[in-house]
């Protein structure tokens, strides 16, 4: 999507056959130019050594992530760090390496730092109390950093998609997208609450990306009902649209009840399976 607007891109990951790949279908389709380094989110030296070779950074997207759906009582601390590793401190990592080079930018105009969160970094959901603590995690980071790089001319903008289908995945349907071992530990509740939701192909998460970033917008949110997370869980973030922001303080009551009515619904739904479950059990 940033290729198309004639963007140079530079491409961070662990897979050197993946980013080639990345390089070589960006270059078919746009006459830009395409740079990759391998790395490791989790290594700061590594990241730091990419970053300082990519050279100057006007755009920042920060999109690593990974998840592991389970119960928290039986999921392993292992698990957890990983999450916490990759996800937190591995955007801690890229941020804290680019930010050099984004404060001591020749062109001062406006800079942008984007973080992909999740809906689950708004609401919790069954069985991704560690998934969601990270992501929620990014925006606090957001928030307080936004206030930081105020004088920098940087903006901050984190990013709330939806189960999102990446390529090679055929089917939209989240439990489609697990491997068989992540769908053997998904709780039966976390199935049933996420299958009434559909998902987001990631060339229309990318559009929605890029055009809130251009627009300096600190909250993304994807579709209609992600608008409508966005305003119940505004609280103190910052709002750069006077009428995003007078939209918020209309309709904050309103859409804060939606959102306890959903919640009702959904503590409906883990209630009956519980009691579902045990007479089974019983029986």
């Amino acid at each position: 999507q940033a290729a198309s607007e004639g963007a140079r891109i530079s491409l961070l990951a662990r897979s050197v056959d993946q980013l080639q790949k990345a390089k070589e279908s960006i270059c078919q389709a746009y006459e830009v130019e395409v740079s990759i380094f391998s790395a490791d989110v989790r290594d700061y030296d590594a990241v730091e050594r990419a970053i300082n070779e990519a050279g100057s950074i006007d755009v920042l997207v920060v999109n690593h992530g990974v998840y592991y759906v389970e119960e928290f009582e039986t999921q392993g601390l292992d698990v957890m760090k990983t999450m916490i590793d990759v996800n937190l401190m591995g955007s801690f990592n890229v941020i804290k390496a680019a930010l050099p080079l984004m404060k001591d930018r020749k062109d001062k105009g406006p800079a942008s730092i984007a973080l992909m969160s999740s809906m689950a970094g708004q609401a919790g959901i069954y069985g991704f109390a560690a998934y969601s603590a990270t992501k929620f995690g990014l925006r606090g980071l957001a928030e307080a950093l936004q206030q930081e790089l105020l004088v920098n001319n940087i903006h901050l903008s984190i990013i709330f998609p939806p189960v999102t289908e990446t390529s090679g995945i055929e089917q939209v349907e989240f439990i489609s997208v697990l491997t068989f071992e992540a769908r053997e530990r998904m709780p039966e509740i976390t199935k049933i609450i996420l299958e009434s939701s559909p998902g987001m192909k990631a060339e229309e998460v990318g559009k929605i990306t890029i055009q809130g970033i251009k627009s300096g917008s600190f909250s993304i949110p994807c579709r209609l009902d992600g608008l409508a997370v966005a305003i119940a869980t505004a609280g103190l973030s910052p709002q750069t649209s006077f009428l995003m922001a007078s939209i918020e303080v209309v309709f904050a009551g309103l859409f804060r009840f939606v959102a306890l009515l959903l919640q009702w619904r959904g503590y409906e739904i883990i209630e009956k399976y519980n009691y579902s479950h045990k007479k089974q059990q019983v029986e």
